[in-house]
C-alpha cells in the first residue's frame, strides 16, 4: 500500500508528536524567516540545536561560504523557533562545511571543516556556549576532514567524517573511532 502521509513522522512510539505547535497541518511546509546571510551555498553552514533559558529550541547556524570569493565564515547566528526571528551572535566560525553539529551539557560541539581561501581541511574540534557566545578550541581530531557527519550518543560525540584533507587521513583506525 502507498503511504499517504510520506513526510509525517510516526506517532507510536514518540509521544511528543501530538505536542508540536509549529506543524500547520498535516503533511504540509510552513515557510520560515530565511537565514539572513546571505549564502549561495547554504548546504556549507551546519545547523544545530540548543534550548534557551526558558526552554525554547534555538537553531544555531555555524559556519557557510559565499563560494564565489574564496571566502569562508560567517558570525554564528540564532533563529528562535518560538518568534521565526533570526539574532547575529559574536561568534564567528571561519569556515564552511563541517562535520555536523552536537549538544553535549549545553554546548554546541562541531568538527572539522574546509577554508575556501586556503584550501585546507581542518582538524579541529570546537565547542559553542550559545548563552557566553563563545567557542573554545577543544582536543584536535586525528584527521583534517569536512561534510561528515555528527551524532550524541549517551553523552559521547561520535564524527564521521566526508571528506579527508589526505585520502591516508581517513585510513586510520583511530579516525574511524572518533
Amino acid at each position: 500500500s502507498e503511504d499517504s502521509t510520506p513526510t509525517q513522522p510516526e506517532s507510536s512510539g514518540n509521544p511528543t508528536v501530538s505536542a508540536l505547535s509549529f506543524s500547520a497541518a498535516s503533511n504540509t511546509w510552513t515557510a520560515r524567516a530565511p537565514l539572513p546571510i546571505p549564502l549561495p551555498y547554504p548546504s556549507a553552514t551546519s545547523l544545530g540545536v540548543a534550548p534557551d533559558a526558558a526552554g525554547n529550541s534555538i537553531v544555531y547556524a555555524i559556519g557557510g561560504t559565499d563560494g564565489e570569493s574564496g571566502y569562508s565564515g560567517y558570525p554564528i547566528e540564532a533563529y528562535d523557533l518560538a518568534t521565526d526571528t533570526w539574532a547575529p551572535k559574536n561568534t564567528r566560525v571561519d569556515t564552511s562545511e563541517l562535520n555536523g553539529v552536537g549538544l553535549i551539557g549545553g554546548k554546541l560541539y562541531y568538527s572539522g571543516g574546509y577554508v575556501f581561501h586556503e584550501f585546507t581541511y581542518l582538524p579541529s574540534l570546537d565547542a559553542y556556549d550559545p548563552v557566553a557566545d563563545v567557542a573554545v578550541g577543544k582536543a584536535m581530531m586525528p584527521a583534517a576532514t569536512d561534510d561528515g557527519v555528527t551524532g550524541v550518543i549517551g553523552g559521547k560525540l561520535f564524527v564521521l567524517p566526508g571528506t579527508c584533507g589526505l585520502p591516508s587521513d581517513c585510513e586510520q583506525e583511530a579516525t574511524r573511532a572518533l
